[in-house]
């Protein structure tokens, strides 16, 4: 999970094209790698990749749709081949402004181990929330728990009491 302007190859709002894109995807891809490197792990120990099908990190991990050129070049494609990822797509017409915390939700739900991008440039209420939500139900578990997830994140990590949303320093 991530930022959807961090590892997007268009920034409309910026006047076209990323000028990091291939930097960003290289370090996505190999922060997802060193995540599980860490857990001492591989993409063989999993039996899908999960995301949430929006721009940026969520594109370079299983691509926005199963149709998206961008699955081609994804990281699901390359570590998992043959493996069909899991997209939770946020129902905006349904929710409203909920929809990405919902979708958000079932993410934690389902995954067992979630690498989380914060870099310290990018503001990233969604991510932030996505965090703190995973962290505070770790919590309630306890590490003991079958139902804890294993969370690693990359860039500024997030306190769990703090009220303010994830700022560039």
């Amino acid at each position: 999970v991530g930022p959807r302007v961090y590892g997007c190859p268009e920034l409309p709002e910026r006047g076209g094209a990323n000028p990091n894109y291939e930097l960003e995807v290289s370090q996505i891809k190999t922060g997802v790698v060193q995540a599980l490197l860490d857990q001492e792990m591989t993409f063989a120990d999993f039996d899908a990749i999960v995301s949430g099908g929006a721009n940026g990190v969520d594109r370079v991990a299983i691509g926005q749709s199963y149709e998206d050129p961008y699955l081609a070049q994804s990281i699901a494609t390359e570590q998992m081949p043959g493996r069909r990822p899991i997209i939770c797509f946020a129902d905006w017409d349904k929710f409203g402004n909920y929809a990405g915390m919902r979708r958000n939700r079932t993410i934690m739900d389902i995954a067992t181990h979630i690498v989380a991008f914060l870099p310290p440039h990018i503001r990233s209420i969604g991510t932030v929330e996505m965090v703190k939500m995973i962290k505070r139900h770790n919590a309630k578990v306890g590490v003991e728990s079958p139902y804890y997830k294993h969370l690693t994140v990359i860039g500024n990590d997030v306190d769990v009491s703090s009220t303010e949303n994830h700022v560039a320093l």
